[in-house]
């Protein structure tokens, strides 16, 4: 009876310490997974800032070489900013820049700042630019280069058509903050600028730049390059986002008919943490309509300040997946 007794409270034992391993070893496999899966976000984040610098790079090559072309040297050089006949050609150069190089905006500014020639109608002069730190490096002798936000004033000044492309219409995203406001009008663009100089003098300075808001190319190229066409049950498993402030201007974050998600917005818990606070968020979070493990870096302007997030993630539901199925077989 005794031996009976013991084999009883010792096969318990067992199935005690048996199940505990179990669950013990399903929870480790489960969260080795969840770790792994969003250490690899973290890199694809970092992947898709590489992406985003080398455009940067690639429009501060573009006004390196404008400002050494003779045309724009010899009509800074002159400083005959009335005289339009003179800037003709430089309009004509400025333009065709604008066409091969993609770009949605080229200016010329004098030595003070002031425009005085645009690539684009309505063909704007005489505001200042030299406010603009990337701008004031440059009239300093310096090519520089960043994320700018403009005013929708600003980009109608800049080129026809600029303000329309940036205004987002919001909508009603789930767990984003509570806001009065219905539109975006603003529009962040990535911009660089270079000096113009003759002999070691600063003869004036010209800028260009690409309008983040509804570009398409940058966010289907990062996700081209960090997640490839991976579907999952019909939808990307790897998205990819810029906003401006806690709003979406670009992205491959799609509604259910398809079209990409513009004008809805980053969870407020997200919000919190990298628009507040300038950290970035490394954890699962909730991209309109599904849980997705994610990565957020909050995107500078040239004075330091956060004027928007670049967003990498990858879909949840595929990990899930994967748990439940390693629940199974142990269990």
């Amino acid at each position: 009876m005794l031996k009976y007794k013991l084999f009883k409270w010792f096969a318990g034992l067992v199935l005690v310490f048996g199940t505990l391993s179990a669950l013990l070893g399903i929870w480790a496999i489960r969260q080795r997974v969840v770790q792994e899966a969003q250490t690899r976000v973290r890199f694809d984040l970092n992947s898709a800032w590489a992406v985003y610098q080398s455009q940067l790079d690639a429009v501060k090559t573009v006004v390196r070489l404008m400002a050494l072309r003779g045309p724009i040297v010899e009509a800074c050089d002159a400083q005959q900013w009335q005289d339009r006949q003179d800037w003709q050609e430089v309009q004509g150069i400025l333009s065709r820049a604008r066409l091969d190089f993609e770009l949605d905006f080229v200016t010329v500014v004098s030595p003070e700042g002031q425009v005085v020639a645009r690539a684009s109608p309505p063909y704007y002069v005489g505001d200042y630019r030299s406010g603009e730190p990337i701008v004031a490096k440059a009239l300093k002798g310096e090519a520089s280069s960043g994320t700018v936000l403009l005013s929708r004033e600003e980009l109608a000044r800049e080129a026809d058509g600029l303000a329309d492309r940036a205004f987002l219409s919001l909508q009603e995203t789930p767990y984003a903050r509570p806001s009065p406001r219905t539109s975006e009008e603003r529009g962040i663009a990535m911009m660089a600028a270079a000096p113009v100089e003759k002999n070691g003098r600063v003869i004036g300075a010209i800028y260009a730049g690409s309008l983040l808001n509804r570009n398409e190319a940058i966010v289907d190229r990062i996700q081209s390059i960090v997640f490839g066409h991976e579907k999952y049950d019909g939808m990307s498993r790897g998205t990819v986002t810029i906003f401006l402030a806690d709003t979406r201007i670009a992205t491959t974050v799609r509604f259910e008919n398809g079209n990409r998600a513009l004008g809805t917005r980053v969870s407020a818990e997200v919000a919190d943490r990298v628009l507040d606070n300038g950290a970035g968020w490394n954890d699962r979070a909730f991209v309109l309509r599904d849980w997705y493990l994610t990565a957020y870096d909050p995107i500078r302007d040239p004075r330091g300040e956060v004027i928007g997030m670049l967003y990498v993630g990858t879909l949840e539901r595929p990990f899930r997946d994967m748990n439940r199925m390693i629940v199974l077989r142990y269990s």
